[in-house]
């Protein structure tokens, strides 16, 4: 879960960020993203083709698209502002954390937690109640474990880690630095 942001920050800075090619104009505010089905004034969405933004409704447009760089330009006299990126899916998930901010539980261990003896658990970790910590896992610094979370025997999870609820992580797995799991 996450909370929203209120922030605006330049068109201009987030093609930045995105290592893209901007088309448009550079000043406009974003103020966050949305779908393209769901069109919010002072966001910013992805199409994959031109036809996609044929489908967004009068007055209700995005301020800006994410686009591949072999986007075709739409024949509309008032053309929209773009970022052409490599992937825009990719870089639109890379821009939600600017207007986004996940919910970390208070540091520490829910004495609900089954946490197993062998386990190794990093500095500043937060884990909820009813998780299932098994036999030799190690949990890097800084992760979060969320409640309702099952973790098979010698598991591995770097550093800065996110696990959300209902997630199952089965035995011997190896879970990079900095990664986000969905149950």
């Amino acid at each position: 879960m996450t909370l929203p942001i209120k922030r605006t920050i330049a068109l201009k800075d987030i093609c930045a960020h995105v290592s893209g090619r901007l088309q448009g104009d550079p000043e406009i505010g974003i103020t966050g993203v949305c779908a393209l089905d769901e069109q919010i004034a002072g966001c910013l969405c992805f199409a994959k083709n031109s036809a996609d933004l044929s489908q967004d409704k009068p007055g209700n447009r995005a301020a800006a698209f994410l686009v591949p760089e072999d986007f075709e330009l739409p024949h509309d006299k008032n053309p929209p502002n773009l970022i052409f990126v490599k992937d825009p899916f990719a870089a639109l998930v890379t821009v939600i954390p600017f207007f986004c901010e996940p919910i970390r539980p208070a540091q520490g261990i829910s004495p609900k937690a089954d946490i197993d003896p062998s386990a190794i658990i990093g500095k500043n970790v937060s884990i909820g109640s009813f998780a299932v910590i098994s036999a030799r896992v190690q949990i890097g610094e800084n992760c979060v474990i969320h409640p309702n979370v099952t973790i098979y025997p010698d598991v591995k999870i770097g550093a800065n880690t996110t696990v959300h609820s209902g997630a199952v992580i089965r035995e011997t797995c190896s879970i990079g630095s900095n990664s986000v799991i969905h149950g």
